[in-house]
């Protein structure tokens, strides 16, 4: 569904389902809004009533799908693209907005035998905030008059707590910025102080940004429902600038990547960590993080498969108190964070 500004309004249902592999879906544009060939929205607006159906029913990948728009994305839909009963591995869907996203929806991309699919949010600055601060009511009875398409350039793109909650019990999260000169804060990634991103599985978060990212808030992983343990793994990387944390955040998850450009430096040592393994490459400004207990120096493994930024394993001494790692550049390798490059979406099925 292409054109200018493009609606999913109450009641709309697309379904590209497939015995043998979902199929690709685009709502406003391509992949990034790169494709020349596919024209772009300008606008887009999919209402918290409208559904997006890309499965494989029987045995194969979930599908691709795409929702862009070069101004304004306003998502409060649903999107399915699962891999099939029998076997296959989720899908991938993006939901993007080239200047500003809200974001107030549902995807699963979940596999019964299979891995589980990522979901690609890519705005230019993010705010993640607690319930109290965002509106997740997308539906036409609370936006209309031409609401749907309203936008305002210089307001951070939003992310209410429980919406990226939910998107972490169905999929891998891969929020993305970049930077611009008409954006409010050139790329920046900020988890408001309040804000609480939990989740109780496997799955992976990635916070990627351009210019920084400030973390206020508490992230919060364990290994299921029921354990208490540090689960998931989190990816902390910036292009420029640097990732700092607040003496009220908190972080508890499994594995910790983190990573920023030649200028930036990652300090997580003013909150409260509870992590199982590091691993990262920081530049000037250092690679610093206190944590609770006994902490592994080590290689974190990216969605890919592929050991990222690996150095010597070894468990630090079990501590009485807080302990500070410094991981340096010298000591770690210095291979790219996973990205966009890491997360080519499938190919539709044929």
């Amino acid at each position: 569904m292409l054109g200018e500004r493009v609606g999913l309004m109450a009641g709309t249902r697309i379904e590209a389902n497939g015995g043998t592999g979902g199929g690709s879906i685009r709502i406003g544009g391509d992949y990034q809004g790169a494709n020349a060939d596919v024209q772009n929205a300008a606008r887009t607006y999919v209402d918290g009533k409208a559904r997006i159906e890309a499965d494989a029913t029987r045995n194969g990948d979930g599908g691709r799908v795409i929702v862009w728009s070069d101004e304004l994305t306003r998502f409060g839909g649903s999107i399915s693209a699962r891999g099939g009963k029998a076997g296959g591995d989720g899908g991938f869907a993006e939901v993007s907005g080239k200047q500003q996203l809200q974001y107030a929806g549902r995807a699963d991309l979940r596999a019964p035998k299979g891995a589980v699919g990522t979901l690609l949010l890519d705005p230019l600055d993010v705010n993640i905030v607690d319930d109290g601060d965002g509106s997740t009511n997308m539906n036409n009875s609370s936006v209309s008059g031409g609401q749907q398409f309203s936008y305002n350039g210089n307001e951070p793109g939003t992310i209410t707590e429980s919406d990226l909650n939910s998107a972490l019990a169905t999929a891998n999260v891969q929020v993305t910025t970049s930077a611009s000169v008409s954006s409010a804060n050139g790329g920046l990634i900020t988890l408001e102080s309040g804000a609480s991103i939990n989740w109780n599985n496997g799955n992976k978060l990635w916070l990627q940004a351009d210019a920084g990212i400030v973390l206020d808030g508490t992230i919060n992983a364990t290994a299921s429902p029921s354990s208490a343990s540090p689960g998931g793994s989190l990816y902390l990387t910036t292009v420029a600038g640097n990732i700092t944390q607040s003496a009220g955040s908190t972080i508890k998850v499994a594995n910790l990547y983190g990573s920023t450009g030649s200028t930036g430096g990652l300090d997580l040592t003013a909150g409260t960590n509870n992590v199982r393994v590091v691993a990262g490459a920081a530049g000037s400004g250092g690679f610093k993080i206190t944590n609770a207990e006994s902490l592994t120096i080590g290689s974190v493994t990216d969605g890919t498969g592929r050991a990222r930024a690996a150095a010597a394993s070894r468990p630090a001494a079990a501590p009485s108190r807080s302990r500070r790692a410094a991981v340096s550049r010298s000591r770690t390798a210095a291979t790219s964070p996973p990205g966009p490059s890491c997360w080519s979406p499938p190919a539709p099925a044929t």
